[in-house]
């Protein structure tokens, strides 16, 4: 049997609320809902009538006591960290066959910059970036890509841009969330229209021609490219490819250009990248199929291990045998 309840939420994830009821119990709760409650705000919710409290009452004290210095720390801590000028409140990865990604503030300024690959790490040794405006760094990326000649003008030429909010980080804030995530909101469009003009301008005066495509994720969707070890570009066009049909994997994209990948595999890649840019939810729910496939298949390949283990040692005991009956014969 269950009782309703309300209460204050003191954490929140995609998966389960700790709510703090009137009474002073801290309730672990299942959220099965799709927007997720901000902390602080009051809920109501369903617990079984025998429910015990998530922690005990030795551990009250200490928890209360944390709560309140988190939240007297909050208007601090978080305008120095999370609203100060400097901080990274987008990524953007540039696929060519190099692949970068850049931190940039709210100033639309390169704050961080890493190659994804080694590529990647060779043509950012040339580039000067440090606080310097996004255009500016694009400028010089482009230039650079064609003076190492990844664009040229007699190859079809596809750059992939992916922005990366982290949105996520600034709905934690307790103050100032909604104004300061709508101007990082702001920033970010600037972002994608600063870059697509300024790689298509530069491209345009040494009369190459190139296909841009823009993609927009969020940090979830960041973070997964990441764990996979490719730029979140190649990971979305990796999935939209695998969902046509073609024969491709992450791995193939980690150290090549994801348009001679999709070439290989018999596609068109112009078509499968303007295709990526499909809902992130899509390209998710794609990312949950191919992860099992890919758990299919290494279990496929690890009963196959076992088996032809299991026929090496077959065979060895049975040669050994042989041996020894060989061994035998020759006595007599």
């Amino acid at each position: 049997m269950e009782k309703k309840c309300k209460g204050l939420v003191m954490e929140a994830t995609s998966e389960t609320l700790v709510v703090m009821t009137p009474t002073g119990e801290f309730i672990k709760v299942p959220w099965e809902k799709k927007a997720i409650p901000a902390l602080g705000s009051e809920i109501e919710f369903k617990v079984p009538q025998a429910k015990q409290s998530f922690f005990s009452p030795q551990k009250l004290f200490v928890l209360a006591a944390s709560i309140v210095f988190f939240l007297l720390a909050i208007p601090f801590v978080s305008e120095y960290l999370y609203l100060g000028e400097s901080q990274v409140i987008a990524y953007v990865s540039i696929d060519i066959n190099p692949s970068l990604e850049l931190g940039i503030d709210k100033e639309s300024r390169v704050k961080e910059a890493r190659g994804l690959n080694k590529e990647g790490e060779k043509l950012l040794e040339r580039v000067q970036y440090e606080n310097l405006p996004v255009n500016r760094v694009i400028e010089c990326i482009t230039q650079e890509a064609v003076q190492q000649q990844y664009l040229t003008a007699n190859e079809e030429n596809n750059i992939i841009l992916t922005v990366s909010t982290q949105e996520e980080r600034e709905r934690k804030l307790i103050r100032k969330a909604e104004k300061e995530t709508a101007k990082n909101t702001e920033v970010c469009t600037s972002i994608k229209q600063e870059c697509t003009s300024t790689i298509k301008k530069e491209l345009d005066k040494q009369k190459i021609k190139v296909a841009v495509e823009v993609l927009e994720i969020s940090s979830e969707f960041y973070q997964k490219a990441k764990k996979a070890g490719v730029s979140p570009g190649k990971y979305a066009v990796i999935l939209e490819a695998r969902q046509q049909g073609y024969d491709v994997s992450i791995e193939d994209v980690k150290f090549s250009s994801v348009v001679k990948v999709i070439k290989a595999a018999g596609g068109n890649p112009g078509e499968i990248i303007s295709r990526a840019k499909k809902k992130e939810k899509q390209l998710l729910e794609i990312e949950k199929e191919m992860q099992k496939e890919i758990k299919k298949e290494e279990k496929k390949q690890e009963k196959k291990a076992k088996q032809d283990f299991k026929q090496t040692e077959k065979e060895q005991k049975e040669k050994s045998k042989d041996k020894k009956k060989n061994k035998h014969k020759d006595k007599k």
